[in-house]
């Protein structure tokens, strides 16, 4: 009980510290984030998911308790502390410029407001939406490092990592060796 007291609490601080830090602010991103979403209504839920928001949330105690240039350094490592695997950790600017991403780092420095994914979801204007409003969930279709980088269906949890950038991660449902699904979220 006392964590759900503890995220409560995190989630207000933050939602005090968007409306204060101006996420909602005018610019680029604002008139896609007004769109509607197909986010759930509510939270998965499961082991997975679970390791998942722990991961993001350490990944946010991190960062603020050693600042973001530290902590995007940290993402990126593929072999530190906040890559395990799936999930791993990556972080974008509010404008869609990605600032971590272990597994592409040919990535880092570009925008990528406008990617969308096989099925036409707006995976990073979501993730930025979602983050923007306290916190939340994301489905789509992205390539698995994992799973040799096979587009799979995969979920994210992003939050604000500070006043001008997000953090998150994600999970991606599990496959047999023949390539059915075993897991799903």
């Amino acid at each position: 009980m006392r964590e759900i007291s503890s995220f409560t609490l995190m989630l207000v601080v933050l939602a005090g510290t968007l409306l204060l830090a101006g996420c909602s602010q005018e610019g680029p991103i604002t008139p896609a984030l007004q769109t509607p979403t197909a986010l759930p209504a509510v939270a998965p839920s499961g082991p997975s998911i679970a390791a998942m928001v722990a991961a993001v949330e350490r990944a946010f105690e991190y960062a603020r308790d050693h600042g973001k240039e530290a902590a995007i350094k940290a993402f990126n490592d593929p072999s530190g502390p906040f890559v395990q695997g799936d999930p791993y950790i990556f972080a974008y600017d509010l404008n869609g410029t990605t600032l971590a991403l272990p597994f592409q780092p040919d990535l880092i420095g570009t925008n990528r407001i406008d990617m969308k994914d096989p099925d036409g979801v707006p995976f990073i204007r979501e993730l930025i939406r979602a983050a923007c409003d306290g916190g939340g969930f994301v489905y789509y279709r992205y390539p698995n490092p994992a799973q040799n980088y096979t587009v799979q269906r995969k979920i994210s949890y992003a939050m604000q990592g500070g006043p001008d950038w997000i953090l998150g991660s994600g999970v991606y449902e599990e496959l047999d060796i023949s390539g059915r699904v075993t897991t799903k979220f």
